[in-house]
């Protein structure tokens, strides 16, 4: 075989082999349900009832099960899921490294770390922006579900 068809040949495996994102424990965008995030925090069932999303030179989110926390505010921070990340759409794979990307779940004592999951920003215009993610820190802090929210200032 010539080093052209074999190069070739190695272009094709290695985009054959690369597929969607996948997080260290190969959850990907595939696995991202459509309702609300739901899942367990502190080993207690969880779901997201309000989402604030601040834009600085990075987008911070923090999503809270607690409804009554007013609109771009600060709520209180036991029970929450929080990351920051680029403002750009596309896929992110949660992993520790030099584009580290993770997710920490916090249950009021302490910060648990997700490396394992994906986050897919499918919407991002202007103030407006959809989130869709899987994460899992272990058996007792995950998350799975899609959400929109406006970007306070």
């Amino acid at each position: 075989m010539n080093l052209g068809k074999w190069l070739w040949s190695a272009v094709v495996i290695t985009i054959s082999a690369c597929g969607a994102p996948t997080g260290s424990g190969g959850l990907t965008t595939a696995d991202i349900k459509s309702g609300l995030p739901t899942g367990l925090l502190g080993g207690k069932s969880w779901t997201m009832a309000k989402a604030v999303v601040t834009r600085d030179t990075k987008l911070s989110v923090t999503l809270y099960a607690d409804s009554t926390v007013a609109d771009c505010a600060n709520g209180d921070p036991t029970n929450t899921v929080f990351w920051s990340q680029p403002e750009a759409a596309g896929e992110r794979e949660l992993s520790i490294g030099s584009n580290s990307q993770t997710i920490t779940f916090y249950d009021g004592d302490t910060n648990y770390i997700a490396i394992d999951g994906v986050i897919n920003v499918t919407t991002l215009n202007g103030d407006n922006i959809t989130i869709g993610l899987v994460a899992k820190a272990n058996k007792d802090n995950t998350l799975n579900g899609t959400f929109s929210s406006t970007i306070c200032p």
